[in-house]
């Protein structure tokens, strides 16, 4: 599982330099960026378990968490229209998902404990944007394609700790493919650099295995969003 992570991780950075590969900073602008801030999950929705304890469970509270990313892009100086600028931006960000252990509704056994314990949940982002310059401030927007990864830990699912479940991870779908729809305002403080807030919003699909033997091991199904609300620094590479 660590050699998996470090692959991942391998793979966003050869994505990020692939974008200075192809892209010229020359009479342009490229840039990098670090933020962090705080993720707002909205209810794990549609969550239902497959297999002969079929059952359907209402919606399910996650719990806001820390999150943190890192952003490379570029912009076109002659690429303009009506004073709008547009770019390309590569935009990965991390958080956790957890949704703490309560009792649920659930067509199969009247009530249950439902909950989810996330590692980590990941999403990376080929975001077109375009933005106004408005003297020291640039407000921008944007709407792309995301893939995300959910690594999660275990499921507790029941009214007993007995009942708390791992997840395998290998044979469970826990990519997907999405849109990601980004706002935010850049504010020039030098040649170089600029403070950015900026608001991120994904959704994702999944369906895990849980491991309860062999015999009884069951799909869990479940779709989920949240709203990322982020600050951060970024370097402006055309200043040579």
């Amino acid at each position: 599982m660590k050699i998996l992570n470090k692959s991942k991780h391998i793979f966003v950075l050869l994505l990020f330099a692939g974008i200075f590969a192809v892209v010229p900073p020359a009479h342009s602008e490229t840039y990098i960026g670090f933020g962090m801030g705080a993720s707002i999950p909205e209810d794990f929705r549609h969550v239902s378990l497959g297999g002969t304890a079929a059952a359907n469970y209402e919606d399910l509270n996650g719990n806001n968490s820390f999150a943190y990313g890192i952003k490379v892009g570029h912009f076109w100086e002659h690429l303009t229209w009506r004073g709008l600028e547009f770019g390309l931006e590569m935009n990965y960000f991390k958080r956790d998902l957890d949704a703490t252990a309560r009792i649920v509704d659930s067509d199969f056994g009247g009530v249950e404990s439902l909950g989810f314990r996330i590692n980590s949940f990941q999403t990376l982002g080929l975001i077109p944007l375009v933005r106004k310059s408005l003297g020291a401030y640039e407000p921008y927007l944007g709407i792309g394609l995301a893939v995300s990864f959910l690594d999660a830990e275990e499921v507790i699912l029941g009214n007993t700790p007995v009942n708390t479940v791992k997840v395998a991870p290998a044979i469970s779908d826990l990519f997907d493919f999405g849109v990601i729809m980004l706002a935010g305002l850049n504010y020039k403080i030098s040649e170089r650099f600029k403070i950015y807030s900026e608001y991120k919003y994904s959704q994702s699909n999944y369906d895990v295995l849980l491991e309860r033997g062999s015999s009884t091991n069951f799909n869990l199904a479940f779709n989920t969003a949240d709203h990322n609300f982020m600050m951060g620094l970024t370097y402006d590479f055309k200043a040579f």
